[in-house]
């Protein structure tokens, strides 16, 4: 990773940290934290030599709002999970965004599936994951697979086998 794809990793990583935190305790993102992350995306890709310049922030933005939208609308996922991916999106752009947005619904499934097939909940640290009609209402902290696939992506060494087979 050069310098300047640090400067942009470094405040990506720290808000999905915290997003996946407040998720996993308290099942909601705060907008402060994914507008203010936003921001920063945009803001680093306008000032930052290696950063693709504020249409690509705001075409990532876009590609990831869009991608996410359709599970909103129908029920599947909260709104902060969707403003999230959007706010991801600001820092990789719209075609680094669309992977993170595929790899996250691939482990956010993946999370379900399991929580499932254990039976009626997936308890990591004592904290439920999913508790079908429980107190958690079904759902589970879907920030923790949006940072999870955000930063596999992120980490993916350029070219990277997978980026070449999905965008060649």
């Amino acid at each position: 990773m050069t310098t300047t794809s640090v400067a942009i990793a470094t405040p990506l990583f720290a808000m999905l940290a915290v997003a996946a935190y407040m998720d996993f305790r308290e099942h909601r993102i705060p907008n402060g934290l994914v507008f203010g992350g936003a921001l920063v995306g945009l803001l680093a890709q306008s000032t930052l030599p290696a950063g693709g310049g504020l249409v690509f922030g705001v075409l990532g933005l876009v590609a990831c709002l869009l991608c996410f939208l359709p599970l909103y609308i129908g029920g599947g996922m909260a709104a902060g999970d969707v403003k999230l991916m959007a706010a991801v999106g600001t820092f990789v752009g719209p075609w680094t965004g669309l992977l993170a947005c595929a790899v996250s619904l691939v482990i956010g499934a993946l999370i379900a599936g399991t929580s499932m097939r254990l039976g009626t909940e997936l308890r990591v640290f004592g904290r439920a994951f999913l508790v079908p009609g429980g107190t958690a209402r079904g759902r589970i902290p879907y920030a923790v697979a949006i940072a999870l696939g955000a930063a596999l992506v992120v980490l993916l060494p350029e070219p990277s086998v997978l980026h070449r087979a999905v965008w060649a």
